[in-house]
This record gives structure tokens, C-alpha cells and sequence, in this order.
């Protein structure tokens, strides 16, 4: 069996715990991956891709490389990578903007918006814009 690494944050994929750990599930339940207790360090569960899920990975593996390969037509290696990081960049910014949102009540302490009075980051958009 193949383990995932599937601690704290996917990086390439970009999710979060709750959105891994429900996806691991998901993928559980579908018989894709199985859930193994760490002999060593009980506190930690390894995942590990089944039988069908190491098929599964042998058929959809080459496909997403050839979207990639496609995608990535007439730019160089380098252009594409920077483009990686800038877009690694902007979804780094957009989720600490998202994270610096929260809810405040209408009676919120004077001069602070609410949140649906806000644009991305806080930026607030006047009428017109």
C-alpha cells in the first residue's frame, strides 16, 4: 500500500484540515483508501491507497499530467512555475483576507464595518466602482 501524507495541510492541493479529513473520508467510504493506526506513535493514523485505489491512480494519473502538459502549452518550464507561485501567492493572500473576515453584529464597535460591508481584504467598494 501507498501512504498519503494527509497532516495538517495539503499544500499542492490547497485544502484545509476539515475539507482533507471529510475528502479522506469520502475516499474511505468509496473503498479508495484505508485508515491504519500507526504502530509506533498510536495518536497518528496513516492512510494507505487500497487495491482499487492504486488502479484508480494508474488510470487518472497520465490523464492529469496530459491536462497539465496541455495547460502548459508554448510557455516555457520557468514561466510555468512562476506562474505556480504567483497563483500559490495569491490563494496565500486571499485565505489570510478570508481569516481577517468575521462576522460582527450590527451594534459592532463604532466605525468597523460589518462584513458584508467589506470587499476582499477589507477594501470596501463605493457605489459607482
Amino acid at each position: 500500500m501507498t501512504k498519503i501524507a494527509a497532516s495538517g495541510r495539503l499544500g499542492l492541493v490547497g485544502t484545509m484540515e476539515p475539507t482533507t479529513l471529510s475528502a479522506i473520508a469520502s475516499m474511505e467510504q468509496r473503498g479508495i483508501v484505508a485508515r491504519v493506526r500507526n504502530a509506533a506513535d498510536k495518536r497518528k493514523i496513516n492512510i494507505f491507497l487500497t487495491p482499487y485505489g492504486h488502479e484508480l491512480k494508474r488510470k487518472l494519473l497520465p490523464i492529469g499530467i496530459e491536462v497539465g502538459d496541455i495547460a502548459k502549452t508554448g510557455i516555457s518550464r520557468r514561466e510555468a512555475d512562476l506562474q505556480i507561485a504567483l497563483l500559490g501567492e495569491l490563494q496565500t493572500n486571499l485565505e489570510a483576507a478570508i481569516r481577517s473576515l468575521s462576522p460582527e453584529e450590527p451594534d459592532a464597535k463604532p466605525g468597523r464595518r460589518r462584513r458584508e460591508d467589506r470587499g476582499v481584504a477589507g477594501i470596501t467598494h463605493e457605489a459607482g466602482d
